[in-house]
């Protein structure tokens, strides 16, 4: 494998692997969970 498909292919696991733990994060979640404001009038995290 070339340096440029090396690198490529590191970057795509990197992403996935973000991606994987993101949604097992939030998917824990309840609606009512999600609804809730990150701060006083901040954004809620379903947006987020």
């Amino acid at each position: 494998m070339n340096p440029e498909a090396s690198l490529i292919d590191s970057a795509l696991r990197g992403w996935k692997s973000n991606v994987d733990r993101t949604t097992k994060l939030f998917g824990a979640l309840t609606e009512e969970q999600l609804l809730e404001q990150v701060a006083p009038g901040k954004n809620r995290l379903i947006y987020l």
